[in-house]
């Protein structure tokens, strides 16, 4: 059986892997949080300093998360146009 993955231990793994957490609007980061409504088990979503960047960058920062998240046994998927990524346990979707 494959453990569910958590907003903490899938933030611990991003920066474990040395990805910068969003700090505030003037930083630039990921952010991982519960999915509450839907599918998945966390969201995880690439934010920009004072909402810079573009679509395309975040669906490139997004990726590079997935690579992280399924070395680790998770499976990641993006969703809503790119713009997140959800992450389920192993065997889940």
């Amino acid at each position: 059986m494959s453990k569910t993955p958590t907003p903490q231990g899938i933030s611990r793994l991003l920066a474990d892997a040395g990805f910068a957490r969003v700090g505030d609007r003037d930083t630039e980061g990921f952010s991982a949080g519960k999915v509450y409504q839907g599918i998945g088990d966390v969201r995880v979503r690439h934010w920009f300093a004072a909402g810079g960047g573009t679509d395309a960058e975040r669906r490139t920062h997004l990726e590079r998360y997935a690579k992280v998240i399924t070395a680790a046994g998770y499976i990641a998927e993006l969703h809503d146009g790119g713009r997140k990524l959800l992450v389920f346990a192993k065997g889940e979707c």
